[in-house]
């Protein structure tokens, strides 16, 4: 027995030396980490020269220079990115543990970056996400605040982990007025099975009346009254103050909440005072019926009632318009509903060159068509904009009849329907019978546009085919969630439709309405507003 022991000693203290023997700091081990080196693997820790200079030096060799350090780091460094990029999560965690002790903010985001592109934990990935949002929309020493960069990490994050990072997501892209992105997280709030992280009932109250108004105007869905009521009536039950429309009490001493909250209810009550009493009862009962609810109201075949728009003054030949019963009563077709225009024009593809206005003419004036639209006795007869071999941009104020649609050039006519519409943003779209000689292709949205640049109007005033007027950016305005260019370029009867271009022949808007108490108070819709 004392044998035995003996020996199980001898093994003990032998196994516990040859332990020590490769270690950090050995021979042994020194050999071992130069061979990982070599071999690319990527440690738990990297090293760095200076304060740290001990651990490199018993990883290593004893008498390494501080150069001989870092060339060991560079490598070091080397090889964790290699495993970054293959989705490693130990290079991942080697990486932001060097970086983070190095303050650099750059190597922080950048390994994020990576992980993003080519991870696969999705823990992980919704951290990264979430920290790069941080960052980008902080800012920190070398890496300036990107609201767009932040805004698309915050997307991300909202992908990886809808309980915790969804409404902040969706309520950004609402301020922006993305509403597609918005209507899709805000319906995943809503329906979600089970209670959602970090969402509470003030929350949950907020996105329904939010989803209301997308289907009341159709931004982000395909626009349906009678869900859009559902959902109203969804968020009043759950509301503080149901008589505002107001999810929180007292909303009057948060001017932007009241400012918002006010008009989304204006809008919204306008539309039922359209569909009617007898309508909006049947809805509400549906609503209230345990055996009916969403599923119901959503089969419910939904056709917008017509009701006269009080518009603004519009730039358009129309003053027949007063002779005659409304379109839908002298039995055109049906409106189709909004959808966003999409092609090269939505590409933001902006040409950067620089050109004088006779050359922006001789570009441009090709896209240029003449709007004629009858109905009964009503007609009107302004612009459009050809955007694609068949498809074309104007105001929906111009159209009496939406598949009765006349386009005019020089000794040709075309024959065109409404192909989409938002009568309530005057934004109509347009698809012709036949193939279009001429289109534009390039685009610039309203945010890169600065106050004072010069643009120039091409329109057909007055019935004056392909007239052009020269003007600037007076102001970049927003009216009703809608994007509006002030200009003082001369607007005429017959403008309506026509397109607002720069220096460089980029359409940036559609020319609309002029104020006509004001001097050279005259405006155009943003192309952005056709693309969403």
């Amino acid at each position: 027995m004392s044998k035995l022991r003996s020996l199980a000693n001898a093994l003990l203290i032998t196994a516990v030396v040859m332990g020590c023997a490769s270690g950090p700091g050995t021979k042994a081990g020194q050999r071992k980490a130069h061979e990982d080196l070599g071999d690319g693997v990527c440690p738990s820790f990297i090293i760095y020269p200076g304060e740290r200079s001990q651990s490199g030096r018993e990883r290593y060799s004893d008498a390494a220079t501080e150069n001989g350090l870092a060339n060991y780091r560079d490598r070091e460094l080397a090889n964790c990115e290699n495993a970054l990029a293959s989705g490693n999560v130990a290079a991942l965690n080697a990486l932001l543990e060097y970086w983070y002790a190095q303050n650099n903010q750059q190597g922080v985001a950048a390994t994020y970056k990576t992980y993003l592109e080519k991870g696969s934990d999705v823990h992980e990935l919704a951290e990264a996400s979430a920290r790069l949002h941080t960052l980008y929309a902080e800012g920190a020493p070398g890496l300036p605040p990107d609201p767009d960069a932040a805004l698309y990490s915050l997307r991300l994050a909202a992908k990886y982990d809808p309980g915790a990072f969804a409404l902040r997501y969706a309520d950004a892209m609402h301020a922006r007025d993305s509403y597609a992105d918005a209507f899709y997280y805000y319906e995943l709030i809503a329906h979600s099975k089970t209670p959602v992280d970090n969402i509470s009932k003030l929350d949950v109250c907020e996105v329904n009346l939010k989803l209301a108004d997308l289907y009341f105007r159709g931004r982000g869905v395909r626009e349906n009254w009678y869900i859009g009521y559902y959902y109203w009536l969804q968020g009043l039950s759950m509301a503080a103050d149901p008589q505002w429309g107001s999810c929180v009490k007292y909303t009057y001493y948060d001017r932007d909440r009241y400012s918002f909250e006010s008009e989304r209810k204006r809008a919204i009550e306008r539309r039922l005072e359209r569909l009617g009493s007898g309508e909006t009862s049947r809805l509400k009962a549906a609503w209230a019926a345990p055996d009916k609810g969403l599923a119901y109201i959503a089969a419910l075949d939904f056709r917008r009632p017509y009701l006269p728009e009080s518009a603004a003054v519009p730039a358009s030949a129309s003053a027949a318009n007063a002779a005659g019963p409304a379109p839908e009563q002298q039995g055109s077709a049906p409106w189709p509903s909004w959808a966003p225009l999409g092609g090269e024009v939505c590409g933001w593809q902006a040409s950067s060159g620089l050109l004088n206005w006779s050359e922006v003419f001789q570009l441009r004036s090709g896209a240029i068509w003449t709007v004629k639209s009858m109905a009964g006795k009503a007609q009107s007869v302004g612009s459009a904009v050809a955007v694609s071999p068949n498809t074309l941009v104007t105001n929906c104020h111009l159209i009496h009849d939406p598949v009765g649609v006349t386009l005019l050039t020089t000794g040709k006519a075309i024959h065109a329907k409404v192909l989409a519409a938002d009568r309530d943003g005057d934004r109509c779209i347009l698809q012709t019978s036949e193939s279009l000689p001429a289109y534009v292709q390039s685009a610039r949205p309203q945010r890169e546009l600065l106050v004072g640049e010069d643009v120039a109007a091409i329109g057909n005033p007055r019935g004056l085919d392909t007239s052009l007027s020269r003007g600037l950016v007076a102001q970049k305005r927003n009216k009703n969630g809608h994007a509006y260019i002030q200009t003082d370029a001369a607007l005429s009867s017959g403008s309506s439709g026509g397109g607002l271009f720069d220096t460089a022949g980029n359409l940036v808007g559609v020319t609309t309405f002029k104020v006509a108490t004001g001097e050279s108070l005259n405006f155009a819709i943003a192309i952005d507003e056709f693309c969403r």
